[in-house]
């Protein structure tokens, strides 16, 4: 037999597959056969990011905290990844020009990337 839509919509580990095949019997009961796969594991791919600040509000020129959580499809944080995840600052409404200083591209670790010392500086400032 032949499978070609199975779909699982949580990654994880550890994950085995049961296939049980019936078949009739010369006296009309049925005999069961099963089959079991190996442990496999399955990773999502990131479809998007969780940003976790520690305040809505981050002074210029303290240093803060940002955790970066990179989730599948599905909304499971893809622990699989180490993608490099970088950290830049849009611009303001009011035409201000700021900075990011300190650590700016991290690679995840079990699909988290943990920004420890970001500071917000006007541009030209150390």
């Amino acid at each position: 037999a032949q499978f070609t839509s199975i779909s699982l919509n949580n990654a994880g580990k550890g994950y085995q597959l049961l296939f049980t095949v019936q078949t009739p019997t010369a006296n009309a009961s049925m005999n069961q056969l099963v089959a079991i796969t190996e442990l496999f594991d399955i990773s999502g791919l990131v479809s998007s990011a969780l940003v976790t600040l520690p305040t809505s509000s981050i002074q210029c020129g303290e240093a803060f905290r940002a955790v970066v959580t990179l989730k599948d499809l599905y909304g499971n944080t893809v622990r699989a990844s180490q993608d490099g995840v970088a950290v830049e600052l849009l611009s303001l409404s009011d035409g201000r020009l700021l900075s990011v200083q300190g650590t700016t591209i991290v690679l995840a670790r079990d699909g988290i990337a943990d920004f420890t010392n970001l500071v917000v500086g006007n541009i030209g400032e150390s």
